[in-house]
Order: structure tokens, then C-alpha cells, then sequence
């Protein structure tokens, strides 16, 4: 994903929209990935949802913090609801020592 998101902003900025057909990393698609890991079942899937997460929020407050032309092509990466609680749940699912602890501190994010 951050291949996919970085590769995409250098597009952007010099013009060239050579794969017109590509796929764009956007929140609803971050989030997609953060479910499949809590539904994966693998030990580390909190800390992969977790990370996925404050990655989410930190490209979109580094995004917010520029002036943006309405116009200029921004993809929007901001965390929504879905995100949170899809973070929260992966916690959840995990057989991590501590995870109710790492879950809660998702809620004041």
C-alpha cells in the first residue's frame, strides 16, 4: 500500500497518467486491507491493522497541514469510523498479551 500510495503522489506531481486504469489507495481500500488481517487470524495482524491505521493519520494530518487546491487531485486516506473499529477489532481477535490495552488506546487517536 504505501508502494501503491507513494507511487501514485509522484505521478501526480509530475503529470504523467500513463496507467489510467491503475487502482488508487484510498481509505475504503486501506480499510479492506486492515479487515482482512483481522479476519486472518494471524498473530500479528493488531499491530499490522495498528500500523495501517497510524499511517492513515498521518497521511492525512501531513495532507492537512498544506494548502490544498480543491481542484489538484488528492487522494484521501483519512481514517474513518470503519478504520477505527476495524483496528480495534483486529486487536481484538488477536492472542496478544496486552491487546485490550492496545485497543483502547486506538480510541483516543
Amino acid at each position: 500500500l504505501r508502494n501503491m500510495y507513494d507511487q501514485y503522489q509522484k505521478d501526480e506531481k509530475s503529470n504523467a497518467r500513463q496507467h489510467p486504469d491503475r487502482v488508487i489507495p484510498n481509505t475504503q481500500l486501506i480499510t479492506a486491507v486492515m479487515d482482512c488481517w483481522q479476519k486472518s487470524g494471524a498473530p500479528d495482524a493488531g499491530q499490522r491493522a495498528e500500523f495501517l491505521l497510524n499511517w492513515m493519520i498521518v497521511k492525512s494530518g501531513a495532507r492537512e497541514s498544506k494548502s490544498v487546491d480543491a481542484e489538484t487531485s488528492v487522494i484521501a486516506v483519512r481514517p474513518n469510523a470503519h478504520s477505527f473499529s476495524t483496528a480495534i477489532s483486529a486487536w481484538a481477535r488477536t492472542r496478544t498479551a496486552g491487546k485490550a490495552s492496545r485497543a483502547r488506546k486506538l480510541l483516543v487517536l
